[in-house]
């Protein structure tokens, strides 16, 4: 068994070191303890440091922001597609599509006019006890925040 030497150490030993280390108050410590030891300015010299890293490294830093800008829009580019798939497999062959292009229509003239609304669908398309359909009788119009609020769910009387 190998106990932070790289060399093979007797279980004596390591049981020793173990409790030594419980005995000192170095093992298991409460975080709120962890944080009494640190050095009382260090996350502004954690910021001081890194900034200074960023000017002496703008091609790193460059190549970091492309890497993350791409695995967020890979993510996004996924999550957007999963969920066009999904409202195409949630929309029957006789939903008014008219309609329902309408109500998306609407509810962007209200966003051209700063009201924040939102179509949603009252019988969430993938819920967790109920699977709704894309068609207009299960649209209404409702503020952001309490669409938010709302998130996934389905119940006749939301108490929110």
């Amino acid at each position: 068994m190998h106990f932070n030497t790289g060399r093979k150490q007797s279980a004596a030993h390591i049981f020793k070191r173990v409790e030594s280390m419980r005995n000192s108050g170095g093992y298991a410590r409460s975080a709120a303890a962890r944080r009494a030891t640190r050095h009382p300015n260090r996350d502004a010299l954690k910021k001081e440091y890194m900034r200074v890293w960023r000017q002496k490294n703008p091609e790193k830093v460059k190549a970091a922001k492309r890497r993350s800008t791409e695995t967020k829009r890979v993510h996004l580019t996924n999550y957007e597609n999963n969920r066009r798939a999904g409202k195409l497999q949630a929309t029957p062959r006789w939903a008014n599509l008219d309609y329902i292009a309408g109500m998306y229509e609407v509810c962007g003239l209200f966003r051209s006019i700063w009201l924040d609304l939102e179509v949603d669908h009252i019988v969430p398309l993938k819920g967790k006890n109920v699977c709704g359909l894309h068609v207009e009788n299960n649209l209404q119009l409702l503020h952001a925040k309490d669409n938010r609020v709302k998130k996934n769910r389905w119940t006749d009387v939301l108490a929110y």
